[in-house]
């Protein structure tokens, strides 16, 4: 079994891994994949998709990123990718404010029911989990009759929340404890109703805009 103990490098930020890995014979670049799970933890044992065993050890705090490279030798190159993730997407008619504050508001509500969410070009994305069936029902109950709903698979980093680091940690989740709309994001400490959901900068709907 390959172990890497690790990162070389990113191919995103690195031109000579780049270069590389586009030097390569496709059949010596290999992929690990990793799901949501996986790429939270400090320690992986996992499968290229060539059937390669590896073990990685992940001591950055940066975690690992799409793109990193674990392994460059004289028989294979070995890349990191991120397994897309399953998501609900609502698409508010119009960017207006009362649209925003329906997102708001559906953010509040699922971000109770413990799931990730993003804002993407004013659609919300609502990560789907094992119980996505329902998630979607409740969602559907929820928003105005006539708002686009559809499933996309899209990327996981959408729902990472700013600043988190640590590979271990659930990025990007909101949740909510008790009715008084006390939520917690990362980084943040709110008290407004719907303050669990955030647009892929980091801010609030309510903040956009703002001078």
């Amino acid at each position: 079994m390959l172990v890497s103990e690790s990162v070389l490098g990113n191919v995103e930020d690195d031109a000579d891994l780049r270069a590389a890995v586009e030097g390569r014979p496709q059949e010596e670049v290999e992929r690990v994949v990793l799901d949501e799970r996986e790429r939270r933890r400090s320690r992986i044992r996992t499968t290229t998709d060539a059937g390669t065993e590896i073990g990685v050890v992940v001591e950055d705090e940066r975690g690992l990123e799409p793109g990193d490279v674990l392994v460059n030798d004289d028989e294979r190159i070995v890349l990191v990718e991120f397994a897309d993730r399953e998501a609900l997407v609502v698409a508010f008619e119009g960017g207006d404010a009362a649209a925003m504050a329906r997102a708001a508001e559906l953010g509040h509500a699922i971000g109770n029911r413990h799931r990730d969410l993003a804002v993407r070009d004013g659609e919300v994305l609502i990560a789907l989990e094992a119980d996505g069936d329902r998630t979607v029902e409740t969602v559907t109950a929820m928003v105005p009759e006539g708002t686009e709903t559809r499933r996309e698979r899209v990327d996981p980093t959408l729902f990472d929340g700013a600043g988190a680091t640590d590979p271990d940690h659930d990025h990007g989740h909101a949740h909510d404890h008790g009715s008084d709309g006390h939520t917690h994001g990362p980084g943040t400490h709110d008290h407004a109703p719907g303050s669990g959901i955030r647009t892929l900068d980091g801010a609030r709907p309510d903040e956009e805009g703002d001078g």
